[in-house]
């Protein structure tokens, strides 16, 4: 009988086990809290969390509560009635951290989350604060979206693959003093005035987009293997003394507070290199720039131009400025432009308008870029306005504007 007994317990014990294991592989599709209480006992879900379309259930609080890891992928999403979603106990979510497409979502506590594979947070009106307590250490890529945000705060990555912030109306400050490098960063179509802190920032191996920026700590940026660029900004000065090289496009656009460039160690320019729109009277801070390879456009009330080194324009020349003090220093004679149009005169009574951007925020959350068609309509380097619309898709501001910038340089060259 004993031998018996024990048999049985040893049945029951084993059947609970296989259970508690088939409860907590898999992925789970969400329709109620009870749902999420039946893996309650999971520290680890092999498998993802899917949370969509509570709309007929009237929920507006779901609790994850004892899961710490997630293997998979966290989706929650249209579910207009949620306004908190937490998660008390998670630490890491191996693929995409997504929350997105809900408008009364107003609390999102995820205090022990440290790592994710992918952070997405889109179109949540009422997401006023970030609630990552213990800071996330690790993402592949941050996308932050039409929210309610007034800061970014507790996200104290080191590297990261896309950082994209845009159409985030009360954001005030961005604050990532750990990030040393990026593949691409946009922040554009935020709110007009956004304090940004990438204080440790060192290389970007794509496109850097700062929109509508007032502060910026990008200091220690030695390198963008794609295009840099600052347009309608409130910045008084731009300083990037140990940067060497931007592999394509340099921009300065419609920041009309902008007095001061400092870019003392660059020497080359991949693609084109614009100032447009500016308070700038003395174009300079550029000591050792000697090569650009697109075209050279500098609109403006500038009374001096001055790149002691500057050899090699591969592409044209624009040059306009409204003061009648300015006294053109390039010359023809001088080979140094290489592009077939070339224009360098003051006392204009108004400058070109063929390099100015508009931008425009779309309904969904995604912004957009316009520009004023130039002379002919080939691409210098072939990038293109890229947008994505969001929740299904999110722009690439930084693509557009770099598009427009070379699509300029390229007419100019020919």
């Amino acid at each position: 009988m004993l031998f018996k007994s024990l048999s049985l317990s040893f049945l029951l014990l084993a059947s609970r086990v296989l259970a508690d294991n088939d409860n907590c592989s898999g992925d789970k599709n969400v329709t109620a809290q009870s749902d999420l209480d039946n893996i309650k006992s999971c520290s680890k879900l092999d498998g993802s969390l899917h949370v969509d379309n509570l709309q007929a259930s009237g929920i507006t609080v779901l609790n994850i509560v004892g899961v710490k890891e997630v293997t998979g992928g966290i989706v929650v999403s249209n579910s207009p009635h949620l306004e908190t979603v937490n998660f008390p106990d998670l630490e890491t979510v191996d693929g995409t951290f997504s929350i997105h497409d809900m408008t009364r979502l107003n609390s999102l506590p995820a205090p022990k989350l440290n790592e994710v594979g992918s952070l997405e947070l889109k179109v949540l009106p009422n997401l006023g604060e970030l609630q990552f307590n213990n800071g996330i250490k690790k993402a592949n890529n941050v996308e932050i979206v039409n929210t309610g945000l007034q800061s970014i705060k507790g996200i104290d990555i080191t590297n990261i693959g896309t950082f994209n912030i845009n159409n985030n109306k009360y954001i005030q400050s961005i604050d990532m003093p750990q990030l040393e490098t990026a593949s691409s960063i946009n922040i554009a179509a935020n709110a007009k005035k956004v304090d940004v802190n990438f204080s440790k920032l060192a290389n970007v191996s794509s496109d850097a987009n700062f929109n509508g920026i007032s502060n910026v700590f990008v200091g220690n940026l030695k390198s963008t293997k794609g295009s840099l660029g600052f347009t309608d900004t409130s910045l008084n000065n731009v300083s990037l003394p140990y940067l060497t090289s931007v592999s394509q496009s340099l921009y300065f656009m419609d920041s009309t507070d902008l007095n001061s460039l400092s870019l003392p160690n660059l020497t080359s320019v991949g693609g084109s290199f614009t100032i447009n729109n500016t308070d700038l009277v003395k174009v300079s801070g550029f000591p050792k720039l000697s090569e650009v390879g697109g075209g050279l456009t500098l609109l403006g009330n500038y009374s001096e131009v001055d790149f002691p080194k500057l050899s090699d324009v591969r592409g044209s020349l624009l040059v306009e400025s409204k003061s009648s003090n300015f006294s053109c220093p390039f010359k023809k004679s001088d080979d140094v432009i290489k592009g077939n149009d070339w224009t360098c005169k003051g006392a204009v009574s108004s400058i070109a308008k063929s390099s100015s951007v508009s931008n425009t925020a779309t309904s969904d959350g995604s912004s957009a870029t316009s520009s004023a068609s130039g002379s002919d309509s080939s691409a210098e380097h072939g990038k293109s306005a890229s947008s994505q619309k969001s929740g299904a898709s999110t722009v690439a501001f930084s693509a557009g504007v770099v598009g427009i910038v070379t699509l300029f340089g390229a007419a100019l060259s020919l």
